[in-house]
């Protein structure tokens, strides 16, 4: 895949500017000064969503959001794929994505 974006990124109470990366089975965050970083593989990933500019990712640990702009609709659907039958399916583990419930 190798998307990367420059983007705000909150987790906690952590709030940081920096880049962005989706690759191929994991989203990454690098803030500019290195006091934030964050690494998720989708099998940690249990919902994601975009809204608003925002992509919203739940992890174990908590929620992280990305301020991606029009980038968000479309690196949350790089988290999902349909089989042949049209099922939707989680590359990761099943959550919530645009209201839809998942089957993995």
């Amino acid at each position: 895949m190798g998307n990367e974006a420059n983007c705000v990124a909150r987790f906690g109470k952590q709030k940081a500017r920096g880049r962005a990366q989706l690759e191929t089975s994991e989203l990454i965050f690098r803030s500019e000064d290195g006091a934030m970083r964050m690494k998720f593989t989708f099998a940690d990933i249990k919902s994601a969503a975009a809204a608003d500019g925002q992509l919203r990712v739940e992890v174990p640990e908590g929620t992280a959001i990305f301020e991606l702009g029009a980038n968000a609709a479309k690196w949350c659907e790089k988290f999902f794929t349909q089989d042949a039958a049209g099922k939707i399916r989680h590359q990761a583990k099943c959550g919530g994505f645009f209201g839809w419930q998942l089957c993995c």
